[in-house]
């Protein structure tokens, strides 16, 4: 679960271990936009397990439609305009003296 870069010789190369491989596992960290009944609009972070759960699709198979723009545009139209229960957690943090909220999706389940 470490940034991993892929070298010319198409190995990925891991920093933390100092090991070349022939494949990595990728993971989702996206910003996503989350708009409410009032308007409000809220930008949360999702990571590996809740993304694979919200996207129905593991990076993995992503990743192996990552070079064909229509299904990768289907996969991100399926949530868009449905109506979901989200869990967050939120996380606050201090900078020049401003308090900022920094707000994870968890857990979707989607409503009938």
């Amino acid at each position: 679960m470490k940034k991993d870069f892929q070298q010319d010789d198409n190995m990925w190369h891991c920093s933390k271990c100092e090991g070349s491989f022939l494949e990595c596992d990728y993971h989702y960290v996206l910003w996503l936009e989350f708009h409410d009944h009032t308007g409000h609009l809220e930008n949360v972070v999702t990571f590996d397990d809740s993304a694979n759960e919200l996207f129905g699709i593991s990076t993995k198979d992503l990743k192996l439609l990552s070079s064909k723009p229509k299904p990768i545009r289907d996969i991100s139209n399926r949530i868009k305009e449905r109506q979901f229960l989200f869990t967050h957690s939120f996380k606050t943090d201090t900078f020049n003296n401003i308090e900022h909220l920094h707000p994870t999706l968890m857990h979707s389940e989607e409503l009938p």
